[in-house]
């Protein structure tokens, strides 16, 4: 008898719910998951996802100081 194993891919999951997964991840870990791969690259560079990372991490950062720059990806404060 051979035993039957069943596994989703991760990668398989719609982007919303990777993204959401990663909220729970480190600031760390999230920025070392962009260099797994450009899927992963790809739905964190997503806004949403850093700017929940940062309400997390950085609470003082808000949308009324920072706005993310679309070119650069990087904060701007006002």
């Amino acid at each position: 008898i051979e035993a039957v194993t069943s596994t989703f891919p991760f990668e398989e999951l719609p982007a919303e719910m990777i993204s959401h997964v990663i909220s729970f991840l480190s600031y760390e870990s999230t920025t070392a998951l962009m260099l797994v791969n450009k899927s992963y690259k790809d739905i964190i560079d997503i806004e949403s996802t850093w700017r929940r990372l940062s309400a997390k991490y950085f609470p003082f950062m808000t949308s009324e100081t920072a706005v993310l720059d679309q070119r650069t990806f990087c904060w701007r404060y006002r």
